[in-house]
């Protein structure tokens, strides 16, 4: 069948493995990561999704800088079902709030460096980047630790069928085969303002994306 949504692009990304995926520049350096590091944490913020009930068609909104972790959230909200609402970082705390109500989120990720406000609906902060104290702020830094640096050490000891967080692991799996989509199911709703100052929503399916990028 090939590619046909953005949730079967996510899924070949572990073809590629160690291969450079996605690199952020920051002042002092530049942080690099592989396509089976950026996977790895897709699935993670698709499980963040799935425990904040967020469901195939609803709203998930993104109000962040360019950064790895956007690029994480916005897979996630595809691979999910979601639909995912991408907000221009220059929009005033006005503006989103016109945004949220027309669009009516069941979750938001916002930027760190972005400005205060107030939404109906459970808001994740995101750093830039994954560091240890952005990790243990979402839970997912001893999961990561107890995996990769004790679990390892052992080879009698497989992390997919240790029982120390089944209910994690299980989720993880659910996440990438429970939710069934279509080239025809929206992806992401682009907001402007238009002349008049009220957001206008543009609809976009999953087939229109990947055909402008691939």
């Amino acid at each position: 069948m090939g590619i046909q949504t953005v949730a079967d692009l996510v899924r070949s990304f572990t073809s590629f493995g160690n291969r450079p995926c996605v690199a952020f520049k920051t002042d002092f350096r530049t942080f690099r990561f592989s396509y089976q590091e950026l996977y790895e944490h897709i699935i993670d913020d698709m499980v963040f999704l799935k425990q904040h009930k967020v469901r195939k068609g609803d709203r998930v909104l993104l109000w962040d800088p360019n950064s790895p972790r956007w690029v994480s959230a916005f897979f996630a909200a595809a691979s999910v079902g979601a639909v995912a609402v991408p907000l221009d970082i220059r929009s005033t705390p006005e503006m989103v709030r016109k945004i949220a109500k027309e669009a009516q989120p069941s979750f938001a990720f916002v930027g760190a460096s972005m400005p205060r406000v107030n939404l109906s609906c459970p808001i994740h902060q995101l750093s830039p980047v994954w560091t240890i104290a952005a990790e243990v702020n979402n839970g997912m830094f001893i999961r990561r630790y107890i995996q990769r640096k004790l679990l390892s050490r052992y080879t009698n000891i497989n992390f997919l069928s240790y029982n120390w967080n089944a209910g994690y692991v299980s989720e993880k799996k659910e996440n990438l085969t429970g939710v069934k989509l279509k080239p025809s199911d929206l992806l992401e709703i682009v907001y402007t303002s238009g002349t008049t100052g009220k957001p206008k929503g543009v609809m976009h399916v999953n087939s229109a994306i990947l055909q402008e990028h691939m």
